[in-house]
C-alpha cells in the first residue's frame, strides 16, 4: 500500500496527542496497514529519541537520581520499537506481538512525556517529507 497525501494528512490529524497516536498505531497494525504502521513507529521513535535526549541532559545537569531509571526506560523503549519494527517489516507480521509491543510502549512513554507534545506536528512533517 502506498501512502497518499490524504492518508498522511489523516495520520497527522490522528496523532495530535499520545493517546490518539497509539490508537492510530494499533488501528494500522490490526487492519494490516503495515506501511502506515511503519511510519507511525518511526514517528514514535523520533519522539522518544528527542524526549529522552532532552530529559537525560536535564537529569545529568541537575544530578537527579532518576538518571538510571531514565536510561532503563529508554533502553526498554528502544527494544520494544525494534521488536515492533522487525515484526512490521517481516513478511508474516505477528499482529498480536505488535499490539503487545504497542501496549508496552504506550505504558513506557505515557508517563514520560506527560503532555510534552509540542514537537509532534513538526516531527510528523519532517518524517513525511523524507519518505
Amino acid at each position: 500500500m502506498h501512502l497518499t497525501e490524504e492518508h498522511l494528512e489523516a495520520l497527522r490529524e490522528d496523532c495530535r496527542d499520545m493517546t490518539s497516536m497509539f490508537a492510530a498505531l494499533r488501528k494500522a497494525v490490526t487492519s494490516g496497514e503495515t506501511e502506515a504502521a511503519r511510519l507511525l513507529v518511526r514517528l514514535v521513535g523520533k519522539l522518544a529519541e528527542d524526549h529522552f535526549r532532552r530529559e537525560g541532559a536535564m537529569l545529568r545537569r541537575h544530578g537527579f537520581p532518576r538518571l538510571r531509571d531514565h536510561a532503563i526506560s529508554y533502553e526498554a523503549t528502544l527494544i520494544e520499537l525494534e521488536i515492533l519494527q522487525d515484526n512490521l517489516t517481516a513478511g508474516n507480521c505477528d499482529r498480536a506481538r505488535c499490539v503487545k509491543a504497542i501496549d508496552i510502549l504506550d505504558g513506557l512513554l505515557l508517563d514520560a512525556w506527560d503532555g510534552d507534545w509540542n514537537t509532534l506536528a513538526f516531527l510528523a512533517e519532517r518524517l513525511t517529507l523524507t519518505e
